[in-house]
């Protein structure tokens, strides 16, 4: 898609020193010389994908935090990556740090809520408002911990 975008900001000019790209990372280094995917058409050539690209810039989110203390999990960000990595075969998942943070948020919600209902939900059939999703809401609203990936 991004040989796409710039292929097109080519064709219309809109590169050069007055034009700001702002892209997510993850690009390969000189991606614009990968030859293209099957699936896209574009009418550019290396170069003109690299003159299009020359004033744009990458940002990226980082997989785990740079901290060194203990986690919500009692492990240290280093200590659960050696874990995933044991566990995850030959597959990786770009975002595995977020998706394990995001089930350790909803875990400690739903704990929340059962303090406040002293350990027994009440299920639908008891209280048929959407009462319930809101709560949730506020729970995980207020939520905060030390995960893999931020506080």
């Amino acid at each position: 898609m991004a040989r796409k975008v710039f292929c097109a900001a080519y064709k219309e000019g809109l590169y050069g020193p007055k034009y700001v790209w702002i892209v997510l990372a993850g690009f390969t280094s000189r991606w614009w010389m990968d030859p293209p995917e099957d699936t896209e058409d574009i009418d550019c050539s290396p170069e003109e994908l690299q003159e299009a690209f020359t004033y744009a810039f990458g940002t990226d989110i980082p997989e785990l935090t740079s901290g060194q203390g203990d986690t919500v999990a009692g492990l240290k960000p280093e200590e659960y990556l050696t874990e995933y990595n044991k566990a995850r075969n030959t597959t990786y998942a770009r975002f595995h740090g977020y998706a394990y943070d995001g089930v350790w948020a909803i875990a400690l919600a739903v704990q929340k809520l059962l303090r406040v209902y002293k350990g027994s939900l009440p299920l639908p059939k008891d209280n048929p408002t959407p009462f319930m999703s809101e709560l949730f809401e506020l729970m995980m609203n207020t939520t905060s911990f030390k995960g893999v990936t931020v506080q």
